[in-house]
């Protein structure tokens, strides 16, 4: 039997997440983390989970009022080994903020999105207690060269997510796809209950009711999911 008691945390280099993300994730990419955590179950990573800085740099301004890019995180890339049980990832995103809240108390928001266009639909989020706000806006799919690549992976390359500066710089390399548009949802800290609170009572969630749903079994029953 699989024993939760034993994961481990470990914080890990850009350097290595970038490489395994490039190797396991199904984007086969990952952008510049700023906390890249590895868990690890009898000495074996299990699962690594990615943050990093919001590709919208006003997103904290959007989302709270004088909010501000430093006191905001993007859950970029999360990735579970097939062996390890289904309720691993909800598990270790727990445990990922349990690690924010501990040493990083700055952090006052967590956003993260599920791509519709390969069949997301943000189940994990909404079994980690995350919020749902709505959709972002849509956006195009960008190729070079064929693959599929994604804008913040394009801006710590070339400077750039400009479509316009991007073409100049690529030509004909850079091709457009459909305009697909993802499920958005945050966490929300706060260094204590007052100011979470306060937080929360600023966001636009949308009523349960409203999440999105493709399997009404497992909707129905989020309610009694187990938390961590």
């Amino acid at each position: 039997m699989f024993d939760f008691s034993k994961i481990e945390i470990k914080l890990i280099p850009n350097n290595e997440a970038k490489q395994f993300m490039q190797k396991y994730h199904y984007t086969k990419s990952c952008p510049k983390s700023t906390y890249a955590l590895g868990f690890y179950y009898n000495n074996q990573l299990c699962t690594m989970i990615v943050y990093g800085q919001p590709s919208n740099f006003n997103l904290a301004k959007s989302l709270w009022e004088g909010g501000n890019e430093r006191e905001c995180l993007e859950l970029l890339r999360l990735f579970s080994f097939d062996w390890c049980p289904k309720n691993i990832e909800s598990y270790c995103i727990s445990k990922s903020i349990k690690w924010l809240k501990e040493n990083h108390p700055e952090i006052k928001m967590l956003v993260s999105y599920a791509d519709t266009s390969v069949g997301h639909v943000g189940y994990i989020y909404q079994a980690s207690n995350w919020l749902y706000i709505g959709k972002s806006s849509a956006e195009r799919e960008i190729f070079i060269d064929g693959v599929k690549r994604h804008r913040r992976d394009l801006y710590d390359k070339f400077g750039t997510s400009s479509l316009k500066e991007l073409k100049n710089i690529l030509g004909e390399r850079l091709q457009l796809g459909e305009r697909h548009q993802k499920n958005k949802y945050i966490y929300v800290l706060g260094k204590n209950k007052t100011e979470h609170k306060k937080l929360l009572r600023k966001l636009k969630v949308k009523p349960l009711t409203e999440y999105p749903k493709g399997n009404l079994t497992y909707y129905d029953n989020l309610k009694d999911t187990v938390n961590y």
